[in-house]
């Protein structure tokens, strides 16, 4: 309030600051990778400035950051005296994009490798294409136009569906690590929420995290979050399809990577497929895999007694790569118990204690 020089009172004005927001534009790929160019040949190091179109593609950072990005590797490489190659960039990198997603997930440190992988060639192919699909997206959807002409989202999100134990886990690890990606598994018993609207807000910030961080997340057992919509009947249907439809609505808008994995296929809803960019499915090893498996499984490093008959295990056993593994470690056990090398005997009372305890009372059948 003001008062005149007469003593009336009148009514004051506002007289805050006048401001105008301003949305800076997501710098495009050709920005991206003048920026890396740049920013590799003012650091020198062991990474080409012909390396930029990689780094561009892969991350999406603005030139100022990116500046910042290089100088912060180099002084860490100096500091410790190594030299500046891709993983100190890398390593910068996931210093600046900060992981939030300490209280929905638990991050896998240990990651795969496809030399360490045994799988069927076109299964192998078809996580090779993804791996493309991430490095080559922003070429597409940038450079190729098909971001403005198709409205599609940046995002690559993958269902590898599959019986227990023949390696949907594993596989996701590994392209994690040719990605050169943190691989963060999501706990769903801290996303799903009993609260309405809270389980929607807990997805909210697992995807922003994911953007933001250059993180691949993975929704292992994603039967319960992705599952089928259905009749309305009680409002705990209504709430549940909410949920869904939110997940579909974030999925056409996500620019991160996300694998979901399912033992049914059949039970995630239809719409989410059509969202997905690749639908895996992998299939029981059959004996020649199961082969490769035993003899993968058996480290180099183990002691053994006599020949193992890889190829009599394969055929008379019909288990998946998660069993096999079981089977190997605790065969390992029950040597070093009875300070024996391991041999063929060891592995057959595994295979029977395995059996044994999930109830099989024959050892011929699957254990699932």
């Amino acid at each position: 309030m003001i008062l005149t020089a007469a003593g009336k009172a009148i009514t004051s004005l506002p007289l805050g600051r006048p401001f105008h927001l301003i949305r800076m534009p997501r710098s495009d790929l050709d920005d991206r990778d003048r920026a890396w160019a740049a920013a590799l040949t003012a650091v020198g190091g062991a990474v080409p400035p012909s390396d930029a179109a990689e780094l561009a593609g892969r991350y999406v950072l603005g030139p100022g950051a990116i500046a910042e990005v290089a100088a912060e590797a180099a002084r860490f490489s100096a500091a410790r005296g190594v030299a500046l190659d891709r993983a100190a960039f890398e390593d910068a990198i996931g210093r600046r994009l900060s992981i939030r997603l300490g209280a929905y997930g638990s991050l896998v440190n240990r990651k795969a490798r496809f030399n360490e992988m045994v799988l069927p060639e076109d299964v192998v192919a078809a996580m090779r294409d993804m791996i493309a699909m991430v490095r080559q997206r922003s070429t597409i959807l940038e450079r190729w136009g098909y971001q403005r002409h198709l409205g599609i989202a940046r995002g690559v999100s993958s269902l590898f569906s599959g019986e227990p134990g023949t390696g949907k886990t594993m596989a996701a690890s590994v392209v994690a690590s040719e990605l050169g990606l943190e691989l963060m598994r999501i706990d769903l018993s801290q996303v799903v929420s009993k609260w309405v609207g809270e389980t929607e807000k807990n997805l909210s910030e697992v995807f922003d995290a994911a953007e933001d961080g250059q993180v691949l997340i993975l929704f292992d057992e994603a039967d319960s979050l992705f599952a089928k919509r259905t009749d309305v009947k009680t409002s705990n249907d209504r709430y549940a399809n909410l949920e869904v439809n939110y997940l579909l609505q974030r999925l056409d808008t996500f620019e991160g990577i996300a694998i979901l994995t399912s033992n049914l296929d059949g039970s995630i809803d239809p719409a989410f497929k059509r969202r997905l960019s690749l639908r895996l499915q992998f299939p029981f090893p059959d004996e020649e895999t199961r082969v490769r498996l035993w003899t993968a499984h058996v480290t180099p490093e183990t002691p053994i007694a006599g020949d193992f008959d890889f190829v009599d295990l394969a055929k008379r056993f019909p288990l998946s790569g998660g069993y096999i593994r079981n089977c190997a470690l605790r065969a390992a056990f029950l040597a070093a118990h009875e300070g024996q090398p391991m041999g063929q005997q060891h592995l057959m009372r595994a295979i029977q204690l395995e059996y044994r305890e999930m109830g099989k009372l024959s050892t011929t059948s699957r254990l699932e």
